[in-house]
């Protein structure tokens, strides 16, 4: 098992959460993780970290990977005045893990809550997902009501949003 899975581990067991765990090669782009759970059936989705202009919010947005993400449509459907992507320091001091490795199993290190996990409702449609368990070169697999059960867990919020359209409508 990858050193760095590890506590995300411990905190899928500690919960009873059922899951099946996959090493592969590091995995940069949405690409990489093709067939990773196939067998299993689970989806991967895109995980975005982002904050609003005052840097004092933050935010994990998980869009299905097929699906483009234009800020300014999420920035208004959460009221915020401006999303930006955070940088590789934020990255780390709020959430432990570093740039290619967001995944909403790293709100267990989001001790203050101040990162809200949005979720784009089409997510919903696939019931087995897959998750980096605090590293790129690993991932999980668990049911859809499992991911959120860990989210509530940590302590985070979680708001369910409709979000863009499919990439391929867009030629």
């Amino acid at each position: 098992m990858r050193e760095a899975a590890i506590p995300a581990i411990q905190k899928l067991d500690e919960l009873g959460i059922k899951y099946y765990y996959y090493e592969h090669a590091l995995a940069k782009t949405m690409e990489d993780c093709e067939g990773i759970g196939a067998d299993v059936g689970a989806k991967h989705f895109k995980n975005i970290y982002a904050c609003d202009r005052s840097e004092t919010d933050f935010y994990i947005i998980i869009i299905r990977a097929d699906k483009k993400f234009k800020t300014s449509e999420v920035s208004k459907k959460l009221g915020v005045s401006r999303l930006s992507f955070c940088t590789d320091e934020m990255l780390e001091a709020n959430l432990g893990v570093v740039s290619g490795a967001v995944t909403p199993l790293a709100l267990m290190n989001d001790k203050e809550h101040k990162t809200l996990l949005v979720v784009d409702k089409d997510i919903l449609r696939d019931e087995m997902v897959c998750c980096h368990p605090l590293s790129s070169d690993a991932t999980v697999a668990m049911h859809r009501y499992d991911l959120i059960r860990f989210v509530r867990a940590c302590g985070n919020e979680i708001k369910f949003l409709d979000i863009g359209e499919a990439a391929e409508d867009e030629e």
